[in-house]
């Protein structure tokens, strides 16, 4: 039977850094990778389609969910500790019209949304999204538990123009040194 895509009115959104996952098998590593790459899964019942592929230091992948309250820009994105955050980068991700929502680990600390200290990506963010008037949101618990330090936040999300109510919950499930989140609009 031949489903017609659907425009739901609620979504559940999850994100995770699989550190480690790449060890696993060859079949996930990619010729002249920057690093370990990053995907978004779309249910195939709710419309969507994949956006143009960005142009970013920053490792990130985009698509455009139709929600019935209107469409959604979802960007999935990593940064790698040694890099830096650009505002160039940012600025790409949030150059639209209508609501977008940023959600991965930008190794971007800050007090505001629950990080032990602060980082130069960190402040970047910070600035940013204050100038944009952008929402950055984590959970109250640590996202990641690496082996030789403290616990802290690094799995964010970054909303525009998202007027709908949203809760992140930790999913403590998986193997990883980071915790996977669950965005519910």
């Amino acid at each position: 039977m031949n489903r017609r895509p659907r425009k739901p009115q609620f979504v559940q959104i999850a994100f995770w850094n699989a550190n480690g996952l790449s060890t696993k098998k060859t079949e996930l590593e990619e010729e002249n990778a920057r690093g370990g790459g990053t995907a978004i899964l779309v249910k195939s019942t709710i419309e969507h389609h994949a956006d143009l592929a960005l142009d970013l230091i920053i490792e990130a992948t985009a698509a455009t969910v139709n929600l019935a309250t209107g469409p959604v820009k979802l960007v999935a994105a990593y940064k790698a500790p040694n890099r830096q955050l650009l505002e160039d980068d940012l600025s790409e991700i949030f150059d639209t019209r209508g609501a977008v929502i940023l959600a991965g680990d930008l190794n971007a600390k800050h007090p505001s949304w629950n990080s032990r200290r602060t980082n130069a990506s960190g402040t970047c963010l910070r600035r940013f999204a204050d100038d944009l008037h952008l929402l950055v949101d984590a959970t109250a618990e640590p996202t990641i538990y690496p082996h030789n330090e403290q616990p802290d936040v690094l799995d964010i999300v970054v909303m525009k123009d998202v007027a709908q109510f949203h809760q992140l919950t930790i999913l403590n499930e998986l193997s990883s040194d980071h915790n996977p989140v669950l965005l519910q609009l």
